[in-house]
């Protein structure tokens, strides 16, 4: 039998080399955001039950998740940033957990809408009132698609942010 190398056609090479894969979230039926793939783990659908309350906790802070016996906060993403929180009835959770700087962190949100490739060049600076003020300082900045502005979460900014200090 014989079996040729695999090759990557130039092009194909280039596309992927100048692009950055993010990850699709979905907060409420108008908002978009990116969360860059590099600092994606893993996304996964759990179980409300899966998620331990904890008292005495901002608002946005969902409780406490076990995942490959680490333990991890769960936020609700979309609270955090001022939008419609996730509804109290919901039966499972989507959640994005994101590694940043060896702690890691469960983005609790709507949908996830799966991976997209864009050229870094594209994101915008969030000044300038494209993007609300209160989002600033959580976003690297935003990609305009047709329409649509689709923000790009700095996910650092977000495990920093005084809302989930002392975690």
């Amino acid at each position: 039998m014989n079996v040729a190398p695999l090759t990557i056609a130039p092009e194909l090479l280039d596309i992927q080399l100048s692009t950055q894969a993010f990850l699709r979230l979905r907060l409420d039926p108008q908002t978009l955001l990116l969360l860059p793939m590099d600092s994606v783990l893993e996304v996964l659908t759990l179980p409300v039950q899966r998620i331990s309350v904890m008292p005495n906790m901002p608002r946005c802070v969902m409780g406490l998740l076990n995942r490959r016996s680490r333990v991890i906060w769960a936020v609700d993403l979309a609270q955090m940033l001022g939008v419609i929180p996730l509804e109290s009835h919901l039966q499972q959770f989507t959640a994005a957990i994101v590694n940043v700087q060896n702690d890691r962190l469960g983005l609790i949100v709507r949908s996830i809408e799966g991976v997209q490739r864009y050229n870094p060049d594209l994101i915008q600076s969030p000044l300038g009132g494209v993007v609300e003020e209160r989002w600033v300082p959580y976003v690297r900045g935003c990609i305009l698609e047709g329409s649509e502005i689709l923000m790009v979460l700095d996910p650092q900014s977000i495990a920093q942010s005084a809302q989930l200090k002392g975690l």
